[in-house]
């Protein structure tokens, strides 16, 4: 009889466990997914913030979390290095990655990217941060450097 409780106790672990691990792959998710999905933002988001060198446009795309990053001066700020670089003339696409973070019962996915763009007046390095909610795909932080303004 113990031994019979014994072996029930050690399957509804294991079968417990096995369903833990289904469960956490499911809340998750899947990191490679997750990439091509982020990668996909940048790749449509990025140009068209650039092409328009517009606050509002920018706007759209910004993390509308109270906590976000990226304030209305902010945005303006880094529309104004745009401006300064001139025309938008081409990407050459990102190296970065998504992340998937568990704080409590809550998944919170960000990626970060690193890419090269191209404007009239040079070259420029674009950093951004990625936020995933409800979703959809956000910018949380972007900023532009240039080697044109060291010169």
């Amino acid at each position: 009889m113990k031994k019979r409780v014994a072996v029930s106790l050690v399957l509804t672990l294991i079968g417990l466990s096995i369903l833990g691990i289904i469960g956490f792959q499911v809340f998750v998710g899947d990191g490679s997914g997750l990439d091509a999905e982020s990668k996909a933002y940048m790749d449509e988001t990025v140009p068209k913030i650039l092409t328009s060198q517009r606050s509002d446009v920018f706007m759209q795309y910004v993390d509308r979390n109270p906590e976000k990053t990226m304030s209305e001066k902010e945005v303006a700020r880094q529309v104004e290095i745009m401006k300064r670089l001139g025309r938008f003339e081409g990407y050459d696409g990102e190296v970065g990655q998504a992340r998937v973070r568990i704080s409590g019962l809550s998944r919170i996915v960000t990626a970060g990217y690193l890419t090269t763009v191209h404007f009239s007046h040079g070259p420029a390095e674009v950093t951004a941060y990625l936020v995933k909610q409800n979703g959809k795909w956000f910018i949380h932080d972007l900023h532009i450097n240039s080697r044109f303004f060291y010169e």
